[in-house]
């Protein structure tokens, strides 16, 4: 079974994001000033949503790439679009891996489509391989 690469280079980016978010909000908490621990204070009521949110979804992705599970992609793919809402001014960073995470939920095969495939081409070459017995028999 091939695991998805799209999910993989979601899963990369948005570890990568993650990790800047944090260092990103690290910093701001170091700086000093009474207009900063204000701005701060705002900033942390969309921050932790966002943080939180994204997580989620990196997991998801994590384990959808780990074990080729279809849903967990569309899941990830969904959680980024919430994510993108609490900070609307990253979409942009959130953005390519939503559209990875969907792409890869599309292009992932599901393997009861599969099995049932392949159990109707099977059954149809041996119900015509039967039909063409029976003609030559008679």
């Amino acid at each position: 079974m091939r695991k998805s690469k799209l999910l993989l280079a979601s899963s990369i980016l948005s570890t990568l994001y993650l990790i800047f978010l944090i260092c990103n909000f690290i910093l701001d908490i170091s700086k000093g000033g009474a207009f900063s621990k204000l701005v701060l204070t705002f900033r942390t009521l969309f921050y932790i949503p966002h943080i939180t949110i994204l997580i989620l979804a990196l997991i998801l992705n994590w384990v959808g790439y780990a074990k080729n599970i279809k849903w967990t992609s569309l899941m990830s793919g969904v959680l980024y679009l919430v994510c993108m809402f609490f900070m609307f001014i990253n979409t942009i960073f959130v953005l390519p891996q939503m559209i990875l995470s969907f792409i890869a939920y599309f292009k992932m095969q599901d393997e009861k489509n599969i099995v049932y495939k392949n159990t109707v081409i099977n059954t149809i070459t041996s119900d015509a391989l039967n039909s063409n017995d029976k003609k030559d028999k008679v």
